[in-house]
């Protein structure tokens, strides 16, 4: 699971320092992959189902709900009750939960869209290929999966990552996986610098990693008729 000394440290008072600092981010630099495709789906004019794993305090969540899409944010720390304070809303479920198992996910609920938004380095390594595996099965036929994460680590209980072992784990994944729901980088990664301006744990520049990726080959994600899909 991910490391519960992460889970800790957003616990708290650390929950509400963290849940400020949030405020102070610009959401599509820091996420550009996942408000490009919340603007595809605007352009197209489409509402989607969206998992949100690791939601935090419901930044991205409130503004999704806003625009029309149904969201399940998932979080394990005191953030949920934050969000669900603060960022309430008739399109949001919040709940409690955690990868891998993701319990709190229904085995039959699908999703457009999955979303790891500075999640996936708090993962214990050897838990990421049963991770993927879990969101892969959560996916609609030619959904994404959005996952962004810091490199190198920015605060204590992170584990490093890299586009290597970030490939690795994908196809370690799709080797268990049906072909229907096998994942694939689509395009390259976006790299964009912290938006908050911090440097990691050791000193050196601190960089988010942007990845998008799809799974299945339907051709068409959400509804046009202003409902997400059951």
């Amino acid at each position: 699971m991910p490391n519960q000394n992460g889970i800790n440290d957003h616990n708290g008072e650390k929950a509400v320092t963290i849940a400020a600092g949030y405020d102070a981010v610009d959401r599509r630099q820091a996420f550009p992959q996942l408000y490009a495709l919340l603007d595809k789906a605007a352009e197209d004019g489409r509402h989607l189902k969206i998992l949100n794993i690791g939601a935090g305090a419901g930044h991205d969540d409130i503004k999704m709900a806003a625009a029309g899409h149904k969201v399940v944010a998932v979080e394990p720390s005191d953030l949920r009750e934050i969000a669900i304070c603060e960022r309430s809303h008739p399109n949001i479920d919040y709940r409690d939960g955690m990868l891998p198992k993701l319990d709190s996910v229904k085995p039959d609920e699908k999703f457009d869209a999955v979303l790891l938004l500075a999640v996936w380095q708090y993962v214990d390594p050897a838990e990421r290929v049963e991770s993927l595996v879990r969101i892969a099965q959560t996916l609609e036929p030619n959904g994404k999966l959005v996952l962004a994460y810091p490199s190198p680590p920015s605060r204590v209980f992170q584990y490093e990552i890299s586009p290597e072992t970030l490939k690795a784990d994908i196809d370690a994944a799709n080797a268990l996986l049906p072909k229907s729901q096998k994942l694939s980088i689509s395009g390259e990664p976006v790299i964009t610098p912290d938006p908050r301006g911090r440097k990691s744990l050791d000193g050196r520049e601190l960089n988010f990693y942007s990845f998008t990726l799809e799974t299945g080959h339907a051709q068409s994600l959400g509804s046009r008729d202003g409902r997400a899909k059951a």
